[in-house]
């Protein structure tokens, strides 16, 4: 080979050593890169782990406490009561007045829990009217043992549509909005007002005449239309 030959030959040479050693720096950059995010990773599932374990234990030191203890207190007194083993130089009726207050708070708590419970179960987050599982309650308890009733279903025109060109905000906040109207202008005669999921509302009243407010109503809804159908 010539010299120019030769001379290629190096520079070419050096010019794959330097790919080599770039391509050796990043891959070396990106195992870093991995093992700082694996690290990290791990933290914040070590960070979890330890929340979670600290709110479990204040969740049952809580239960313990205000649910548990004042139960057992009351069930070994009345173990010790039937065994004969009761003091009687000891102040029962302080001692009984302590634990049945004791037992009183905690059944309010569980009362309190379990009516907010119900709310959640049987409200609509988005219209905050009575969801369909509530709406069939009280429509059992109305049809079954009321008077005669109007069942009304009013349903909002192309929310589907609308919820899919402009977004589901839009579409959200329409349904809230024909819901406010809807509460405000039945509050003062209607039984029951529901949103019963999807674009339906139920609207249940009194069947007393025609020129009933319900009557005038849904006659007002079909005539203007308004993007909502009866």
């Amino acid at each position: 080979p010539t010299a120019r030959q030769l001379a290629s030959w190096r520079r070419l040479e050096q010019h794959l050593q330097r790919q080599r050693a770039d391509r050796e720096r990043e891959l070396r950059l990106l195992a870093a890169a991995e093992q700082a995010a694996l690290n990290s990773a791990r933290s914040i599932a070590w960070l979890m782990l330890a929340l979670f374990i600290c709110f479990s234990t204040l969740a049952v030191l809580l239960v313990r406490s205000r649910i548990t203890l004042p139960f057992s207190r009351l069930s070994e007194q009345t173990r010790r009561l039937a065994l004969g083993e009761f003091d009687p130089r000891e102040n029962r009726n302080a001692f009984m007045h302590t634990e049945i207050r004791e037992m009183d708070d905690a059944l309010e708590l569980i009362r309190a829990r379990n009516r907010q419970l119900y709310q959640f179960a049987t409200r609509d987050e988005l219209t905050g009217l009575p969801n369909r599982r509530r709406a069939r309650e009280w429509l059992e308890v109305l049809l079954r043992d009321g008077p005669p009733m109007h069942v009304v279903m009013v349903r909002m025109l192309n929310h589907s549509h609308i919820s899919a060109v402009f977004g589901e905000r839009v579409g959200d906040g329409l349904l809230a909005a024909l819901a406010k109207k809807l509460r405000l202008d039945s509050r003062a005669w209607a039984d029951m007002l529901a949103f019963y999921g999807g674009d339906v509302f139920l609207l249940v009243f009194h069947a007393d005449s025609d020129a009933s407010p319900g009557a005038e109503l849904v006659q007002n809804l079909i005539r203007d239309g308004g993007g909502v159908t009866v």
